[in-house]
Formats: C-alpha cells, sequence, structure tokens
C-alpha cells in the first residue's frame, strides 16, 4: 500500500509540472526534488508564435496553452527561426515608435523550457548577440552567430549555451548566498566571502561562503543536497571559506580567518580534524589562499608568506606534513598520475611548460602583451590542462580573451576551449577539472555583459568538455 501512495504522489508531482517559472520561496525537500525534476526535464513544446500586434510571444504544451514568454508594449516581436522541437527560438526586437532615423533591431536568442534569453556574449565575448539562424548537422543542432570584428559565422552546439547549473542569490537550498558584495552577520560584523568549485566521484561541489555551506551537484547538475560546515572558527570568527576539494567523501575547507583546513566527512557533516600548521617551523601558516590533491590524496598547501609548499598526508584519524618545498608559483599545485608537478613561463608570445625533472614538455604562440597563464590539473591520460589569459591591449583592465588548452606530454595541443574571460565576480576556483578530462567551469551572469559595474544576478556553471 506505501509503494502505490509513494507512485502516485510522483505521478501527481509529474503532472503539475510545467513550463512555467517555479518560485524559491519553500526550502522543504519535496521543492527541492519537484525542482530538480522540473530543471532536468525536456518540456514539450507544441506551438510558439507571436500575439496580437507582435508584441507578445506566447507556447503551448500538452498541458496548457498560450504561456506568455515575451511582453513589452514598446516593442514588436517577430519570430526568425525555431528549431524542429521548439525548444529554442531566434526573435527580432524592434521599437514599436520610430523616428526618421533608421530602425534599429536586435535578434535575441531564448531558449522556451527554461523560459530565458540566453546571452551569447556571457559564453563567448568576442561573438555578436544578433544570432542569425538554426543549423543541424549530424543529429547536432548548432545556433549561427558572428565575431563582433569580422563577418565569420560562428557555430555553437545548443547544448553547450545552457548551464548545467544555475544558482540564483538567496539562501534557500537552491540557491548561493551573494559572493560579491559584503553581508553583515548576526554581531554586526561584515562577512565577504566568495565561491569555488571541486569535483570528485561524479559530483560538483559548490562553496556557499555566505551561508557557510557547500552544495552538491551530479553531473547532470541535479541537486543533490548540502553540507554545511562550522558558522564559527576554532577562534571565535566568523568561519570564512575560500577554497575547496574533495576526494572520496572527505572535503577540505581552507577557512581564510584562522588560516587552516577543516577536514569533513560529507556524509555525517562531522569535522574530522582542523589542519593548522601546527607542525610547520612558525606553528602556523602564514598565508594560505589555495589548496590542491595530488594523485594519492595527499593535501597541498601553499603558504606564500614564507614561500613554502606543505604536503599533509592522512595517519590514522590525523593529518601529517610529510614534505616541505619552496613554493614559486601556483603551476606546483599540479601533480599527475605518475609524480611528475609542472611548471609554466610565459612572455608576451611563448609559453612553454617544463616537467618537474626541468624537460620541456611543449611550447604554444599567443597574443599576450598583457595577461598571463596557469596550469590547472591534469586528467588520467597524462593531458595538461592550461588556462591562458590573453590580451593585446596594455591598457585592458580585464584580459580581452581566455582559453582553456589542452596538451599532450609530447607537447600536441589537443584542443582549445574559449571561455568567458571575466566572469563578473570574484570565484577563488573558477575552473575544475576531473580525472576523466571532464571541465567545468563557473561564471556570474551580469544583467549587463558589458558593464563592470553591474553586480551578478547568477552564478552559472557549465561542462565545456565530455
Amino acid at each position: 500500500m506505501k509503494m502505490i501512495t509513494n507512485l502516485l504522489f510522483v505521478l501527481m508531482l509529474l503532472l503539475n509540472i510545467s513550463c512555467t517559472n517555479w518560485g524559491n520561496n519553500s526550502t522543504s525537500k519535496q521543492v527541492d526534488t519537484v525542482n530538480s525534476i522540473r530543471n532536468n526535464s525536456q518540456c514539450v513544446v507544441t506551438n510558439v508564435y507571436e500575439g496580437e500586434a507582435g508584441r507578445d510571444i506566447f507556447y503551448d504544451t500538452p498541458e496548457k496553452k498560450g504561456i506568455l514568454l515575451i511582453s513589452d508594449r514598446n516593442f514588436q516581436f517577430t519570430i526568425l527561426d525555431k528549431t524542429d522541437n521548439n525548444q529554442w527560438i531566434i526573435v527580432e526586437k524592434a521599437p514599436v515608435i520610430v523616428d526618421e532615423s533608421s530602425v534599429e533591431t536586435e535578434h535575441l536568442l531564448f531558449n522556451i523550457p527554461k523560459s530565458k534569453e540566453i546571452n551569447i556574449s556571457n559564453v563567448d565575448s568576442s561573438l555578436s548577440p544578433n544570432v542569425s539562424r538554426f543549423e543541424k548537422k549530424r543529429g547536432v543542432e548548432y545556433v549561427v552567430t558572428s565575431t563582433r570584428i569580422g563577418e565569420n559565422e560562428v557555430y555553437l552546439p545548443l547544448k553547450s549555451l545552457l548551464p548545467l547549473i544555475t544558482l540564483r542569490f538567496g539562501t534557500n537550498d537552491d540557491q548561493i548566498g551573494q559572493g560579491v558584495f559584503e553581508k553583515k552577520v548576526n554581531d554586526g560584523d561584515y562577512l565577504y566571502a566568495i565561491p569555488s568549485i571541486a569535483v570528485s566521484d561524479s559530483k560538483i561541489y559548490v562553496v556557499d561562503a555566505i551561508n557557510f555551506r557547500v552544495i552538491v551537484f551530479d553531473y547532470d547538475g541535479n541537486y543533490l543536497g548540502k553540507i554545511n560546515y562550522p558558522r564559527k572558527s576554532a577562534n571565535h570568527k566568523w568561519n570564512v571559506v575560500k577554497d575547496i576539494c574533495v576526494e572520496k567523501g572527505i572535503v577540505y575547507l581552507l577557512s581564510t580567518s584562522e588560516k587552516s583546513i577543516y577536514v569533513i566527512d560529507a556524509e555525517n557533516e562531522d569535522v574530522i580534524y582542523i589542519i593548522n600548521g601546527k607542525d610547520t617551523e612558525n606553528k602556523k601558516f602564514g598565508s594560505v589562499n589555495r589548496l590542491a590533491l595530488d594523485p594519492q590524496g595527499c593535501l597541498l598547501i601553499p603558504d606564500t608568506w614564507d614561500n613554502s609548499l606543505y604536503t599533509y598526508c592522512r595517519s590514522g584519524n590525523e593529518f601529517k606534513m610529510t614534505s616541505k618545498k619552496s613554493y614559486v608559483s601556483e603551476s606546483q599545485l599540479i601533480n599527475d598520475v605518475g609524480g611528475l608537478s609542472y611548471s609554466i613561463k610565459s612572455d608576451s608570445s611563448k609559453v612553454s611548460i617544463y616537467s618537474s625533472s626541468g624537460k620541456i614538455i611543449g611550447n604554444f604562440t599567443y597574443s599576450l602583451t598583457a595577461g598571463g597563464s596557469n596550469i590547472l590539473g591534469v586528467d588520467s591520460d597524462r593531458n595538461i590542462y592550461i588556462r591562458t589569459f590573453e590580451s593585446d591591449i596594455p591598457e585592458a583592465q580585464f584580459s580581452q580573451a581566455s582559453y582553456i588548452k589542452v596538451m599532450s606530454q609530447t607537447g600536441a595541443l589537443l584542443n582549445n576551449f574559449k571561455v568567458a574571460p571575466w566572469s563578473g565576480g570574484p570565484i577563488t576556483k573558477d575552473v575544475a577539472i576531473d580525472g576523466k578530462g571532464n571541465i567545468f567551469i563557473a561564471s556570474f551572469n551580469s544583467p549587463n555583459a558589458e558593464s563592470s559595474e553591474e553586480p551578478p544576478s547568477e552564478l552559472n556553471i557549465r561542462k565545456i568538455c565530455k
């Protein structure tokens, strides 16, 4: 009888799911389950059409007709193109009242199931927002656009334009705390904390530092739950967590409040251990801003105060320092399955990758009047992942372009993914790579992608490889 009741309940949930937006007022597990089902379901759209006088765009589903997608009394909308399944549309937006000058129009891209406009510039800042059409090649659907500086057509897979995870700002279970501005906490202090991401065991972990928790998703973007950590550190300060590493159900959180690393059991949220540098020469860490794990599961802790890289490995219920060496750059935080580490040297035109034995693995060139490069990780095939920040404008405040380059051990450039150069807000670790070569990148979505002044409205996480 209980099984029948549960099945009926699930059926009722599925029948009530539509393509309309859900509110975020409830934090109950029931609402989380419904939102998870909705966000990942392929909603059937039977028709998309213009309203009377072209001031509105509507769509129909088998359950409901006349769902409003766009409405604005000051503009007229025309549907230029739509995919066969009505999941995506391109809309031309034109002002209703025009003067004697030429009429300025815009081309907008919408995903219907998510009832959301997709800003191409958030994916690649060099692309024109005026998308032109859809094309299907070998069963894959693309949107065609052009670069801002030329007329070359660019084909983007529609699937790549939708983030796996979209986190709006708030305190609900499926939201994230605002990480760009300070938050006033209970005792009047101001807390300034920023997110960071990690991947492990086919799960994505996102530090929600202002809400004192880690939010967990699977690789399909489904919300799995949260891991709470202590709000106050051992020295009774508010616990400001800046970075995260995860391995086999153990979560490592860098607390900048006390310059320590909390070791937490992800299953029961117990603090197993606190690594505070008591076994270092100074009896404490001086300045720690990043964390990394080596292939053996040992923790790499760079202390920029004394330029030392400490390695801590688990011994029973404790973590002991097993090595200390000179710390020069972030590249030293990368070790591969063979025990090699890598370093990178850049000048204005060439980047060279070196192994820990001093051997040059490979070179590549790009325009680098201002910018830089760093190594992100190594997969199980020992391919190296490199992030570049490129600019040929010396006065540019931010990099004009950014790429994730994949290089083999023989120096061959295997892939070159263009990613957003600036996310609209600070993130400690915005790229995570697992051993299989899956690449996840987090970025803030600002209302105006052209402006660095406006605060972002949400945090998006995309899967850009595999």
